[in-house]
């Protein structure tokens, strides 16, 4: 048996997922159980959902970070990340995080215009992840900015 995670669309359950890592060490997701309400706008399979949010490792300048953040794996994509999103409500968590959409919404979280920059073009600040100071999995994550001033 897999890893337990929920698709949320804010405080809502979507969908309980299950990750299984398969002999190559790729995680596959399926659907466990749907909780109504709707799914994301083009929802075909988790997979290819989770594959959508990861839209940063298709930018050049974005892969040795994200290699460096062991972000390229699913389950540490979510728990880095939580799938969340500016177009919409919908995010991931493991099915014991406490976690609610106040703690990972991208709206309620402070943006940084270096952060941004890193996003769209790779420009700006020197962003390192903190392993060290990650205390929980399912917790939000610890970044510092090596560049001052930020």
């Amino acid at each position: 048996m897999g890893d337990a995670f929920l698709l949320m669309n804010k405080d809502r359950r979507v969908l309980t997922l299950e990750g299984v890592r398969t002999l190559g060490g790729y995680t596959a997701f399926s659907v466990i159980e749907r909780h109504g309400g709707f799914l994301p706008y083009g929802f075909t399979s988790p997979d290819e959902w989770i594959e959508s949010r990861q839209v940063a490792k298709r930018r050049g300048q974005l892969r040795r970070p994200m290699r460096a953040w062991r972000l390229i794996d699913r389950p540490a994509f979510i728990d880095f990340t939580h799938c969340a999103s500016l177009m919409d409500a919908f995010w991931m968590k493991r099915a014991d995080s406490p976690l609610t959409w106040e703690d990972v919404s991208l709206y309620r979280s402070p943006f940084n215009g270096a952060a941004a920059d890193l996003a769209y073009d790779g420009a700006g600040a020197d962003l390192a992840y903190d392993a060290a100071a990650q205390i929980h999995p399912g917790q939000p994550q610890n970044l510092r900015l090596r560049e001052p001033g930020i």
